[in-house]
């Protein structure tokens, strides 16, 4: 009785130092990058691995109540990448497929990509995606040791998705920024050249050459109005 006690509780000792060091490799991969598709990468890579699954799948918030899937793998991964979904009702805890009664987009979610377990990202109290697992490759059901570890997986992922999605988003602005400063000293250039010009065709010169600069263009004509008829000038 106490052998199989003792080999009990190692076996216990041995599923939890399991857990910790997935998790804290996990949480190293994660700090190491603001890079979404690295983290989400990281993510799938993990749960399916450590649970052996086929196949899996990440849905982010993307406006509203429109959910986009961001990551998938798997068969069928090229089909369902970029799919958007609106889910009008979200949950804060790890879900079974199996136990839930799911309806609209969320029934068409996990019928066309075959999931089986359903967790949510949740960041700032606020649901920002879903992490979905298809069924285990060995058989049989979740555990609710697997789905401790899974959620653990999952709170820690979240708070690195949301700061790689404002990481990006700024990005964008920086990017965004800069292309209106170009334009601002384009149009600044442009002005000076016209208001120092007072021939009409070094004016409609001057203006054809920016054109065809700025946007890249093969041609480009521009036409004048001279004694109520239309000419091209350029």
């Amino acid at each position: 009785m106490t052998n199989s006690s003792d080999a009990s509780i190692q076996r216990q000792l041995a599923d939890r130092s399991f857990a910790l060091s997935t998790l804290f490799d996990f949480s190293q991969n994660l700090n190491s990058t603001l890079d979404l598709s690295v983290i989400l990468d990281s993510i799938l890579f993990t749960s399916m691995g450590k649970m052996a699954v086929g196949r899996g799948l990440i849905v982010l918030h993307y406006e509203n109540d429109i959910f986009k899937i961001e990551k998938c793998k798997g068969s069928h991964s090229k089909e369902l990448s970029g799919k958007t979904f609106n889910f009008s009702n979200t949950f804060s805890e790890a879900l079974l497929v199996e136990q839930a009664n799911l309806k609209g987009d969320w029934q068409k979610l996990v019928q066309s990509a075959k999931i089986e377990l359903i967790l949510p990202f949740t960041a700032k109290e606020k649901v920002i995606g879903f992490l979905g697992l298809g069924k285990k490759l060995i058989g049989g059901k979740y555990t609710a040791e697997e789905i401790q570890l899974l959620n653990s997986i999952a709170n820690i992922a979240s708070n690195s998705i949301q700061n790689a999605i404002m990481y990006r988003e700024l990005k964008q602005l920086n990017l965004d920024l800069d292309l209106t400063i170009q334009e601002l000293n384009l149009l600044f250039g442009i002005s000076k050249k016209l208001n120092s010009a007072l021939d009409t065709n070094v004016i409609m010169k001057t203006l054809a050459t920016t054109v065809i600069e700025h946007l890249q263009l093969q041609r480009c004509a521009i036409l004048h109005r001279f004694d109520g008829k239309i000419n091209i000038g350029y």
